[in-house]
Parts: C-alpha cells; structure tokens; sequence
C-alpha cells in the first residue's frame, strides 16, 4: 500500500509472508529487539517479523526523504514529536495489517 503526497512525499507499507524476503531480513545486521512473549521480534519505528498463526510475517513502512522532509519541518518544536508520528503510523498498520494475518497485537515501543 502506498500514501502519496504532493513533491514525492511517499510512505509504502508491505507485509509478506515470502521466505526468500523474511530469510533475508532476518540476515541482516541488524538488533531485532525481542518482543514481550513468542509474538517475534522488532526494530526501530519501521520493521517487524512476528510469528502468525504458524507462520512468520514481515511488515514494513518506507518513508520517502521528501516525507521525512514535510514531517520533520512540521514537528519540530512541537508535541508530537517526529518519533512519536513516526511509531504511531507504523504502530496503526501494524495493528491492521497484523490481524488480517492472524498475528498477536504487539505494541512498538520507544
């Protein structure tokens, strides 16, 4: 799913059960930090894999520079913080698009 804005403002949301992607994330250098119980694990505002009915799912949100652009000029200063609308877009599809794959409801933390 893609939301566009205007001047190339852009976030993509993905969720995929693929092996070859999931394989390849979990690869990664990455710190997953482990999420309370067996649900999977997360890192940062934007990633999580968690373990669905059987199966693990991965689930992402790519902001585009011109985004982060219009939210940075439009936060700075200003409650909420930049962090804090980023974690909460992605905690909202999260939370969507974890149950239509059957997944446990996990909360990003800061």
């Amino acid at each position: 799913m893609d939301l566009d804005g205007t001047d190339n403002a852009r976030i993509s949301f993905t969720a995929t059960t693929d092996s070859t992607i999931l394989d390849a994330v979990l690869r990664e250098k990455k710190e997953f930090k482990k999420l309370p119980g067996a649900s999977g694990s997360a890192v940062g505002t934007d990633e999580a894999v968690l373990q669905c009915a059987g199966r693990k799912v991965y689930f992402a949100a790519n902001w585009s520079t011109e985004y982060e652009g219009v939210l940075l000029d439009r936060t700075r200063n200003r409650q909420p913080s930049y962090s804090d609308v980023r974690r909460a877009t992605f905690q909202n599809f999260l939370d969507a698009a974890a149950a239509s794959h059957n997944c446990p409801q996990v909360t990003i933390s800061r």
